[in-house]
């Protein structure tokens, strides 16, 4: 399933959302900021690629929108970098749980969610509200157990 279409049904299942968040608007800036940084990056470095591609940054961007636009209650940004692959990586972290998008440098690669903590890790491709409802719930400690 390609970014638009996930961005579409999350918009559309979020119509009885509350409003963003003023923490998650400023997570939301901060994301932007540091994904401008890093569009000027060099290209590269001795660990590999450093600045992310244009469609990584546009679906990071995309997402953590759609993310905000949803009303979830997103804590503060972490940390925005790149991998040695060029992948962006958006890290978001609370008493030991651990949120992290990936949008791969590569078009043709779906973005994904990689999130842990100090007993497990998952990675998540479904990109459904009700996914990401639950996620950011358990990020935020209201929900104890691992997500599944």
């Amino acid at each position: 399933m390609g970014d638009f279409t996930v961005l579409r049904r999350i918009s559309r299942d979020t119509a009885t959302v509350n409003a963003p968040s003023a923490l998650a608007l400023a997570s939301y800036s901060e994301v932007r900021r540091q994904l401008e940084l890093l569009s000027t990056a060099p290209e590269t470095d001795e660990f590999g690629r450093v600045r992310p591609s244009n469609s990584a940054i546009a679906a990071a961007t995309r997402v953590t929108f759609s993310v905000v636009q949803a009303g979830l209650d997103m804590p503060m940004v972490e940390d925005v970098s790149t991998d040695g692959d060029g992948a962006i990586r958006i890290l978001w972290a609370m008493a030991g749980r651990k949120l992290e998008l990936v949008c791969p440098f590569q078009p043709s690669q779906r973005f994904y969610w990689y999130y842990s903590d100090q007993e497990s890790y998952r990675i998540e491709y479904e990109q459904s509200f009700e996914l990401l409802r639950r996620l950011v719930s358990w990020l935020n400690g209201r929900a104890l157990h691992f997500p599944r």
